[in-house]
């Protein structure tokens, strides 16, 4: 990394022009003009030590933040689309919306644009992120490419997963939550019954992709051929079968470890997300995704839709509930 000159208290800016030869990084500080540095668009760009600064991005860029050993501050701005990957070094960790994030992980996924991002460093060990957002720009959670099994393959911007195979198989999705109320909607578009089948609902990071949600007691999920509700690898009556295109509802409320699921907008024994009656499981927590598992019987591929929000569901989210995305 360039030594800029820069030191504790300095002001400074990092402007990537994107036409440049490469993507171009100019820092100037209060009292001098500095160099000038290129990088490729998948380089990482270190912010120094117990400084702070303002970076305005127009480019793709990583920005790794350092050890500091004093309160520090930087402000990340958007100034086009970008994909933004924050990460603390060893032995740091980032915190995001109650969260935390240790080294190597990224907090926002590409194609994800913070339009402006505050991270301060507070105590020893942990940066903290303030993001804000305008328009469309929420991050809403779709599958991830990078947490399936290598047998279900993702289509339609990652919202529509399919298997053919008749083991079982999972996907998470993006943006894990310990905290907040969240709804999203699944919609198993192909044949349900036999062992065509699938399971949506919440679980870990340690959870197996080769096993069904709902196995654990770190997952809850309803399984669509017969409506059972699934925890620590038990299954309890609770919904009617689902149909092909039936809209599975998924409630999470880890504000009070509550869950629901609805068929076509009817919740069973009365269950009411806003009040709290009735859920379909308690004591739901922990650091938890929005999964989906599937089996199919290999005629056809099993695929279940995903509808994250974006631009609107098919029924009602109801008071209090947000779309499952990266930042409120």
């Amino acid at each position: 990394m360039t030594d800029f000159g820069r030191k504790a208290g300095d002001m400074y800016k990092l402007v990537y022009d994107p036409n440049a030869d490469g993507v171009i990084a100019k820092a100037q500080t209060e009292a001098q003009p500095l160099n000038v540095q290129s990088y490729a668009t998948d380089e990482t760009l270190d912010v120094e030590d117990c400084i702070d600064a303002t970076i305005y991005l127009t480019a793709e860029a990583n920005l790794t933040l350092p050890p500091v050993f004093s309160p520090a501050r930087v402000r990340v701005v958007a100034l086009s689309a970008n994909a933004l990957t924050i990460t603390p070094e060893a032995d740091e960790y980032l915190v995001v919306d109650g969260v935390e994030y240790a080294m190597g992980e990224a907090i926002l996924s590409p194609g994800d644009l913070a339009d402006e991002c505050l991270l301060t460093f507070q105590e020893s060990g942990k940066w903290y992120a303030s993001l804000n957002f305008t328009g469309l720009r929420y991050g809403f959670t779709t599958y991830n490419p990078a947490d399936k099994h290598a047998n279900i393959t993702l289509s339609e911007s990652d919202l529509l997963a399919s298997s053919s195979t008749g083991a079982m198989r999972v996907v998470r999705c993006l943006y894990p939550k310990t905290t907040g109320k969240w709804y999203i909607e699944f919609s198993q578009i192909t044949t349900i019954g036999g062992i065509d089948m699938a399971y949506m609902g919440v679980c870990v990071l340690a959870k197996p992709l080769d096993d069904f949600i709902g196995s654990l007691a770190t997952g809850w999920g309803c399984r669509t051929n017969d409506g059972k509700k699934l925890t620590n690898g038990s299954s309890y009556a609770y919904a009617p079968a689902f149909v092909a295109n039936d809209i599975m509802q998924m409630w999470v409320d880890l504000v009070n470890g509550k869950i629901w699921w609805g068929k076509n907008d009817v919740i069973p024994a009365s269950g009411d997300p806003v009040t709290g009656a009735n859920p379909a499981f308690t004591s739901v927590s922990g650091t938890l995704y929005p999964a989906m598992s599937i089996q199919a019987a290999g005629v056809q591929p099993g695929s279940v839709r995903m509808n994250n929000g974006s631009p609107g569901f098919t029924y009602d989210l109801r008071t209090g509930y947000q779309p499952w995305r990266g930042y409120a």
